[in-house]
């Protein structure tokens, strides 16, 4: 990053707090309607309402900036970035809406996120910009899939995790949406311990792999036994099955499995798939992904944020924006989480900065 696109970071940063300090903290000057706010005689309960208020503005202040301070990329003003540390936050506090000032507290947190994304208007193109600049230096990286297998097979798989995951187990009343029995599809699905997770819960799971030994060590490191058969519709490909938990994977390359094969999905959990296709790759991918979803799918979509010149994946940079790009013409997409992920493991491939933000895709209705 330039010298004047991090000025431009800190100066956005001071002028994103400041607004907040001044939409959320004094609603009398901010709000100028007085529809909006009844003039009373404090009373016990009221000053306690506002006391917890004040409260859930400090904490979320304290973890927007945090938020901005880890970021690896400019100051990002979506909507759903800033919400979600309210939600989150809110939450961590045990807070109700009746507790929060009723119509009053909603209306200021609204006017808010209005004046923060108007004010950051301005620099959406120095934004673009760079993140243009930032993709630019992952955009030609290749990755054949025998270089996958071959990680396989000398057990090189760090990407791999033993326990299930974390924003999985975190998110995940808010892709049943209070359905059961749900279909779940695994792009890139390794021996993935969610999927035994997910179908000890009822439901069942469809997944894709290149690596014939990531598939059959799933299933025996699980203690489950399995059917393997070929898929005359993919010319090389198998399928293993255990029927009993209803979960199948195919062995074969992504992108000649299609909805042909399997038909629509009501879920997908996308955890290291997008951040490990070759960065050329994404138009297609986020092709194939849509062509997946039913109608009432919801698409949990795990993405990173770093310093591209410093790493060159994978795991590959995706921006919100990109996400965006990809999907936002015929889905909504919804920001869930942005933790700060950074550990030894990342400062080992020299970076600083590293961030897991999780997103909520789902089909638009018209």
């Amino acid at each position: 990053m330039n010298a004047s696109s991090g000025s431009s970071q800190t100066r956005n940063k001071t002028r994103l707090i400041f607004i907040f300090k001044t939409s959320f903290h004094s609603p009398r000057q901010s709000i100028p309607s007085r529809t909006f706010y009844t003039e009373r005689q404090p009373t016990e309960s009221s000053t306690k309402r506002l006391a917890l208020q004040a409260k859930l503005g400090v904490r979320i202040q304290a973890s927007l900036a945090a938020f901005i301070d880890r970021s690896a990329c400019p100051v990002s003003c979506a909507a759903e970035q800033i919400l979600a540390v309210f939600i989150q936050e809110r939450h961590a506090l045990s807070l109700r809406e009746n507790m929060c000032g009723s119509n009053v507290f909603l209306r200021v947190l609204w006017l808010f996120l209005c004046r923060a994304i108007a004010s950051c208007s301005p620099l959406t193109a120095d934004r673009q910009a760079n993140i243009t600049s930032m993709l630019g230096q992952q955009a030609d990286r290749v990755m054949a899939l025998g270089e996958w297998e071959e990680r396989w097979q000398q057990n090189k798989i760090g990407f791999h995790q033993p326990e299930v995951h974390k924003m999985l187990k975190n998110n995940i009343d808010k892709v049943l949406n209070g359905r059961t029995g749900v279909r779940f599809f695994f792009p890139l699905c390794g021996k993935a311990v969610d999927m035994k997770w997910l179908a000890d819960m009822g439901h069942s799971v469809v997944g894709v792999e290149i690596s014939e030994k990531a598939i059959r060590q799933f299933f025996e490191e699980n203690n489950m036994t399995y059917t393997e058969e070929p898929v005359p519709a993919i010319p090389g490909a198998k399928v293993y099955k255990n029927s009993e938990k209803n979960i199948s994977l195919y062995q074969c390359d992504l992108y000649n499995f299609s909805n042909s094969i399997e038909g629509q999905f009501g879920a997908i959990w996308d955890r290291g798939s997008l951040v490990a296709i070759n960065p050329g790759d994404r138009e297609k991918y986020a092709a194939l992904i849509i062509s997946l979803m039913a109608k009432d799918c919801r698409y949990l979509l795990d993405t990173l944020l770093y310093n591209p010149d410093l790493y060159q994946g994978p795991p590959f940079f995706v921006p919100d924006e990109q996400v965006h790009s990809l999907f936002g013409s015929s889905c909504d997409i919804e920001l869930l989480q942005s933790e700060d992920a950074l550990t030894d493991k990342q400062r080992n491939w020299g970076l600083d900065k590293f961030t897991e933000n999780v997103h909520l895709i789902t089909p638009k209705s018209n």
